[in-house]
């Protein structure tokens, strides 16, 4: 949708020389006409490295597609794609969101190394995968709200609550 503004960073990677690289848009949801759109606007803009994923994928080939980027963006200004951004991190891909996005505070209160879209203004896009420090900080970040220790806590902490009503 419109909120997850494309056009945007579009617009912003088409100023990148991208080389060889690829652009995988997921587009297999949402409005019709504006999926169309956002395909011209990026073959325009982009060409061939502009590449829209308009099917739904087998997640085994989605979750392949995912590890395969070293840069995942997140344009939108609401939280949303949380599952896409936890794998991307924990992967080490260098992840972007926007700034005013409630995900991307939260990540960088929790101290995670995330970036600001702000930054492909004026920075080149990284051409490796994050450092083996800071995949290993992004997985500990992680793991200490979406960890099987956290989760089981949680949920042990639930069912003492509703065992005392």
């Amino acid at each position: 949708s419109e909120t997850n503004n494309h056009i945007e960073i579009i617009k912003i990677l088409s100023k990148h020389d991208l080389k060889e690289r690829k652009v995988f848009v997921p587009l297999s949801y949402g409005n019709s006409d504006y999926r169309s759109s956002i395909i011209l606007a990026g073959k325009k803009m982009l060409g061939d490295a502009f590449v829209p994923l308009v099917n739904y994928l087998p997640l085994n080939e989605y979750s392949s597609l995912i590890a395969s980027c070293n840069v995942v963006i997140m344009n939108h200004l609401r939280q949303q794609a949380l599952g896409n951004i936890g794998t991307a991190l924990y992967q080490g891909a260098h992840v972007y969101l926007d700034p005013f996005n409630p995900t991307y505070q939260f990540f960088m209160q929790q101290k995670a190394i995330v970036h600001s879209t702000q930054k492909l203004l004026s920075d080149s896009l990284p051409r490796t995968s994050l450092c083996a420090d800071d995949i290993a900080k992004n997985r500990a970040v992680l793991e200490s709200f979406w960890g099987q220790e956290q989760v089981r806590a949680n949920v042990n902490a639930l069912l003492a609550k509703v065992h005392n009503r």
